[in-house]
Protein backbone atom coordinates (compact mmCIF):
# COMPACT_ATOMS: atom_id res chain seq x y z
CA UNK A 1 0.00 0.00 0.00
CA UNK A 2 2.80 2.32 0.98
CA UNK A 3 4.32 1.73 -2.69
CA UNK A 4 0.84 2.68 -4.09
CA UNK A 5 0.40 6.33 -1.96
CA UNK A 6 4.66 6.97 -3.15
CA UNK A 7 3.35 6.27 -6.95
CA UNK A 8 0.64 8.46 -6.68
CA UNK A 9 1.87 11.45 -5.27
CA UNK A 10 5.15 11.28 -7.94
CA UNK A 11 2.00 11.28 -10.49
CA UNK A 12 0.10 14.24 -8.61
CA UNK A 13 0.83 17.92 -10.66
CA UNK A 14 3.26 20.60 -8.92
CA UNK A 15 1.58 23.92 -7.53
CA UNK A 16 5.36 25.19 -7.96
CA UNK A 17 5.13 26.81 -11.41
CA UNK A 18 2.77 29.14 -9.96
CA UNK A 19 4.34 29.80 -6.48
CA UNK A 20 7.42 29.15 -7.38
CA UNK A 21 8.04 29.96 -10.98
CA UNK A 22 11.50 30.50 -13.15
CA UNK A 23 9.59 32.19 -15.77
CA UNK A 24 6.87 34.41 -15.82
CA UNK A 25 4.75 35.82 -19.02
CA UNK A 26 2.48 38.87 -18.01
CA UNK A 27 -0.24 38.46 -21.49
CA UNK A 28 -1.34 42.11 -21.66
CA UNK A 29 1.21 44.08 -20.42
CA UNK A 30 1.28 47.58 -21.17
CA UNK A 31 2.55 50.89 -20.95
CA UNK A 32 -0.83 52.51 -19.97
CA UNK A 33 -0.37 54.10 -16.23
CA UNK A 34 -2.38 52.79 -14.02
CA UNK A 35 -3.10 49.59 -15.71
CA UNK A 36 -3.22 46.43 -14.83
CA UNK A 37 -0.96 44.96 -17.01
CA UNK A 38 1.83 47.60 -16.06
CA UNK A 39 1.64 47.27 -12.47
CA UNK A 40 2.24 43.63 -12.33
CA UNK A 41 4.92 44.24 -14.93
CA UNK A 42 6.74 46.46 -13.06
CA UNK A 43 6.11 44.72 -9.68
CA UNK A 44 7.52 41.66 -11.18
CA UNK A 45 10.50 43.38 -12.25
CA UNK A 46 10.71 45.80 -9.05
CA UNK A 47 10.83 42.78 -6.70
CA UNK A 48 13.08 40.46 -8.63
CA UNK A 49 11.84 37.15 -7.71
CA UNK A 50 14.81 35.42 -9.14
CA UNK A 51 13.38 34.39 -12.41
CA UNK A 52 12.62 35.71 -16.19
CA UNK A 53 9.74 38.48 -17.27
CA UNK A 54 8.36 38.41 -20.73
CA UNK A 55 6.17 40.75 -21.19
CA UNK A 56 3.08 39.71 -24.10
CA UNK A 57 1.67 42.79 -26.32
CA UNK A 58 0.78 42.14 -29.61
CA UNK A 59 0.84 46.16 -30.16
CA UNK A 60 4.07 46.60 -28.89
CA UNK A 61 7.88 45.71 -29.70
CA UNK A 62 8.98 46.53 -25.57
CA UNK A 63 7.29 47.31 -22.87
CA UNK A 64 8.58 49.29 -19.68
CA UNK A 65 12.34 48.51 -21.62
CA UNK A 66 11.63 44.62 -21.85
CA UNK A 67 11.54 42.78 -25.11
CA UNK A 68 7.65 42.49 -25.63
CA UNK A 69 6.25 39.41 -27.51
CA UNK A 70 2.97 39.19 -29.95
CA UNK A 71 1.97 35.76 -28.47
CA UNK A 72 3.09 33.35 -25.71
CA UNK A 73 3.49 31.10 -28.69
CA UNK A 74 6.39 33.20 -29.54
CA UNK A 75 8.42 33.32 -26.26
CA UNK A 76 11.51 31.21 -27.69
CA UNK A 77 11.94 28.82 -23.67
CA UNK A 78 9.25 27.15 -21.83
CA UNK A 79 7.00 29.44 -19.48
CA UNK A 80 6.15 28.47 -15.78
CA UNK A 81 3.55 30.94 -15.01
CA UNK A 82 1.30 33.25 -17.17
CA UNK A 83 -0.65 35.94 -15.96
CA UNK A 84 -3.67 36.82 -18.21
CA UNK A 85 -4.65 40.51 -17.87
CA UNK A 86 -6.36 40.78 -21.01
CA UNK A 87 -10.08 41.94 -21.64
CA UNK A 88 -13.49 38.80 -20.58
CA UNK A 89 -13.56 37.85 -24.25
CA UNK A 90 -10.14 37.66 -25.27
CA UNK A 91 -9.26 34.95 -21.85
CA UNK A 92 -10.54 31.52 -24.12
CA UNK A 93 -8.34 31.96 -27.06
CA UNK A 94 -5.25 33.05 -24.59
CA UNK A 95 -6.09 30.15 -22.30
CA UNK A 96 -5.86 27.80 -25.55
CA UNK A 97 -2.21 29.28 -26.06
CA UNK A 98 -0.64 28.98 -23.25
CA UNK A 99 -1.88 24.94 -23.34
CA UNK A 100 -0.22 24.73 -26.25
CA UNK A 101 2.64 26.28 -25.50
CA UNK A 102 2.83 23.98 -22.15
CA UNK A 103 2.74 26.69 -20.14
CA UNK A 104 2.46 24.90 -15.89
CA UNK A 105 -0.14 27.54 -14.19
CA UNK A 106 -2.35 30.54 -15.09
CA UNK A 107 -3.49 33.48 -13.15
CA UNK A 108 -6.40 35.21 -14.84
CA UNK A 109 -7.20 38.95 -13.51
CA UNK A 110 -10.14 40.26 -15.88
CA UNK A 111 -12.98 41.88 -15.41
CA UNK A 112 -16.22 41.15 -16.94
CA UNK A 113 -16.58 37.05 -16.46
CA UNK A 114 -20.02 38.06 -14.60
CA UNK A 115 -22.21 37.33 -17.55
CA UNK A 116 -20.62 34.08 -18.62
Amino acid sequence: MAKDNKQRSQAAPSLDPIFRPETVAVIGATEKEGSVGRTILKNLISNPFGGTVFPVNPKRPNVLGIQAYKSILDIPVKVDLAVIVTPAPTVPAVVDECVEKGVGGIIVISAGFKEI
